[in-house]
């Protein structure tokens, strides 16, 4: 038995169904489905009963809840106490800290807190959130989408809006801004599935009536921006991402309709903060507050 079957346990009785579970925990639902068979196995019983529509938790389901939170607790509780012991802190980020100017930001950070023992895991976006869930980090800097601000407490660092990337040469390059729905008929090219900006690009797409016809997915900026350049199909890229890249032959031209893109610190709701989490949280608040002041 692990703390990772418990923790997916627990979620699907929150949400009475696999697929919103997974939602939350930023995994798929064979994958959640597959601990709480481990989980059942494990322990001899059977914990939903699947036979109709809807699952419903057994009897042996209700009699183990309070046990799973009480071990859940003591965890955290454990977790915590480690923490306020030591002046270790893990930030799990996406791979957009240089894009959005935040390294010099850290590193001041650094300066001023030589005691704190500062470790900053990249990954990609979805893999993220699954981190912060699972005590893999403490705080971690990532994109927000509309449906994530729930689960987490944090900081807007900044914003950023999405626009369409174009051959030079495309007969839209000239436009002040288009519609979406003017690249109905085009090829994608897109960030992999692995990005949170997958998921945006292609929500935005369904909500002007079209699935993008995807024909490329990377996971470097660069590479598929050049292929843009080389008239391999469009993009839908944040602005600051194509500017900072500079790839020429491309034209950034914005969105009739403006999607915004957010860039947050954050930190599970309701898990206090170490005090180191704490020190860089308040240094991140501070500069935040010093640039809506200048």
């Amino acid at each position: 038995m692990n703390l990772t079957c418990l923790k997916y346990f627990l979620s699907v009785m929150e949400y009475g169904n696999f697929s919103d579970a997974a939602d939350s925990l930023y995994i798929t639902q064979s994958a959640v489905s597959k601990q709480i068979m481990a989980l059942e196995e494990e322990l001899g019983v059977t914990l939903f009963d699947r036979s109709r529509r809807r699952i419903r938790p057994t009897q042996a389901a209700e009699l183990i809840l309070p046990h799973v939170r009480a071990v859940l607790a003591d965890y955290d509780a454990l977790t915590h106490t480690v923490r306020e012991h030591t002046r270790r802190l893990r930030i799990s980020a996406i791979p957009i800290i240089a894009q959005y100017d935040l390294i010099p930001l850290i590193a001041q950070f650094q300066q001023l807190h030589p005691e704190v023992e500062l470790t900053i895991m990249e990954r990609e976006g979805n893999v993220v959130p699954q981190l912060l869930s699972s005590e893999g980090c403490e705080l971690a800097i990532l994109r927000l989408l509309p449906d994530m601000d729930y689960q987490y407490d944090t900081l807007l660092l900044t914003r950023d809006l999405m626009t369409a990337i174009l051959p030079q040469d495309h007969p839209l390059a000239g436009e002040s801004s288009i519609d979406l729905a003017q690249l109905s008929r085009e090829r994608f090219l897109l960030l992999n599935e692995e990005t949170l900006l997958f998921r945006l690009c292609v929500s935005i797409c369904q909500s002007c009536g079209f699935t993008p016809r995807i024909v490329y997915t990377g996971n470097r900026v660069e590479n598929l921006l050049r292929s843009v350049a080389h008239g391999m199909g469009v993009s839908l890229m944040t602005q600051q991402a194509a500017a900072y890249h500079n790839i020429p032959g491309i034209v950034s031209v914005p969105l009739r309709t403006p999607v915004e893109s957010s860039i947050v610190l954050a930190a599970r709701k309701g898990r206090p903060l170490s005090p180191a989490a704490g020190l860089f949280w308040s240094f991140f608040r501070q500069h935040i507050h010093q640039q809506k002041g200048m």
